[in-house]
């Protein structure tokens, strides 16, 4: 079982962060909806871990859909700035884009 195997425990204020062997990867335990996820944190360094760790809190804490997806918005880096612009500023902005239609 993943308890067992686990070295080091460190609670945080929602879930743990462990290791399952001696200076191996960490990792982040939780509870959603009463079943229990692990992610990996990707560091052996637990000052990292914990860093990454905390990082994923607030959207565990949160109850909101809207908070959630703004929180995966983010952290995909997928939200961008609306910009209004005149069509010929469109075309340059289009030109410019790496995501354009190539016609090659």
């Amino acid at each position: 079982m993943e308890n067992d195997m686990a070295l080091q425990k460190i609670k945080l204020k929602i879930g743990t962060v462990y290791q399952k062997e001696p200076n191996g990867i960490y990792y982040f335990r939780y509870q959603v909806n009463g079943a229990r996820k692990a992610i990996s944190l990707k560091t052996r360094n637990k000052q990292q871990a914990l860093k990454e760790a905390e990082k994923h809190v607030p959207l565990l804490q949160t109850t909101s859909s809207e908070v959630i997806a703004a929180h995966v918005q983010h952290a995909r880096n997928l939200a961008t700035p609306e910009k209004n612009l005149l069509l010929y500023q469109a075309w340059e902005e289009y030109e410019k884009s790496p995501d354009r239609a190539d016609s090659r």
